[in-house]
């Protein structure tokens, strides 16, 4: 049907168990790896199901229902299969019409970055910022991240979006450079599925041949769950990414998988507190607890920390008397445009 589309034709089944176990077989002979010219190589698939007469009664219905279904299985994580139900119809055609929204953004340029932040309240200071993305599409609506970071992992466009952001953080820099705005720091979320399939270097070595990366000054914020797979690799790449004078900080900390025994030998820069340990950490002394651990770990790790999610003066003065100096959350800013944090910035005053 396509580069990497087929159809499978079934002709003899008794019922919906025979139909899983077909799709199974097929999924359980993908999963095996293979070499070409000695390299191993892995490969996945998403199966759509659609049955003559009840999903169906024609081809053009039939693919077009099989075509749903397997964007379902795309959407629950792939290398898994789903059967068509009508049920399903209107979310995936839903979903399907914010895949090619995201795809006319990405060319219209309906992207933009909002910037929150990083305080340090020991020094008194600016110390980066946090860039975070925004979406306003050709109606003038702004559509939420929550809403269209998930498709666009699951659809791939993610890896455009991250280049994207990435070259715009650096172009930022140099804007703010000529604005007198020195020695600005900004951190980049770049999603995990960069590292599962191993483009991350070579998008910012393709990035730094059209402009200058500015050395010590880009952060990128990654998650727990990049470690999962292929730990081994990843920190190769996290050691290569700080050679180019990128640092690293594991954003969200407390929420995925953490332990020391990874910890420890991660080629890592700064660790996020994440906002559901801060929430209740004035009510809550199991929260304050964990905090007070993760301060403790990253000091001996030689690490820096940082809370997000602070609103509170409460939580500031308790973050502050546990020796979490670096903040950052609605209490100073909430994200964004860059001429607001331009004014934010010249106009800072340190909030005690």
């Amino acid at each position: 049907l396509g580069g990497d589309e087929f159809a499978v034709i079934i002709k003899k089944f008794s019922n919906h168990e025979d139909l899983s176990h077909i799709c199974n077989r097929v999924l359980n002979a993908l999963d095996k790896s293979f070499k070409i010219e000695d390299k191993e190589i892995f490969i996945s698939a998403s199966i759509g199901v659609a049955i003559y007469p009840h999903d169906g009664s024609n081809v053009n219905t039939l693919f077009k229902n099989s075509d749903l279904a397997m964007y379902k299985a795309k959407s629950e994580g792939k290398n898994k299969y789903s059967l068509f139900s009508q049920e399903m119809n209107q979310d995936l055609k839903n979903k399907i019409n914010l895949e090619n929204n995201i795809r006319r953004a990405l060319k219209n340029n309906e992207f933009e970055l909002y910037y929150q932040p990083k305080i340090d309240i020991k020094e008194d200071k600016i110390i980066g910022v946090e860039s975070l993305l925004r979406w306003k599409n050709n109606e003038g609506k702004y559509i939420p991240p929550s809403h269209f970071i998930p498709i666009a992992e699951n659809s791939g466009f993610i890896l455009d979006i991250d280049r994207w952001v990435f070259m715009q953080a650096c172009l930022q820099i140099e804007r703010w450079e000529k604005l007198g705005m020195k020695d600005q720091k900004i951190s980049v979320n770049i999603s995990g599925l960069h590292f599962k399939r191993g483009h991350i270097i070579n998008t910012i070595t393709e990035i730094s041949n059209i402009l200058k990366i500015p050395s010590g000054q880009i952060e990128i914020e990654i998650t727990e769950g990049v470690f999962l797979e292929k730990i081994e690799d990843v920190i190769l790449t996290l050691e290569k990414l700080r050679s180019m004078g990128i640092s690293i900080s594991i954003d969200d900390f407390g929420t995925g998988y953490s332990s020391l025994g990874y910890l420890k030998k991660l080629p890592i820069d700064r660790i996020k507190i994440d906002k559901s340990f801060v929430d209740n950490i004035v009510t809550n002394y199991k929260d304050k607890g964990i905090v007070q651990t993760i301060i403790t770990m990253t000091k001996l790790l030689n690490l820096k920390v940082i809370a997000e999610g602070v609103e509170t003066i409460e939580q500031l003065e308790t973050l502050n008397q546990i020796g979490c100096y670096e903040i950052q959350g609605f209490y100073f800013a909430k994200p964004m445009p860059v001429e607001e944090y331009n004014k934010f910035f010249k106009d800072f005053k340190p909030k005690k």
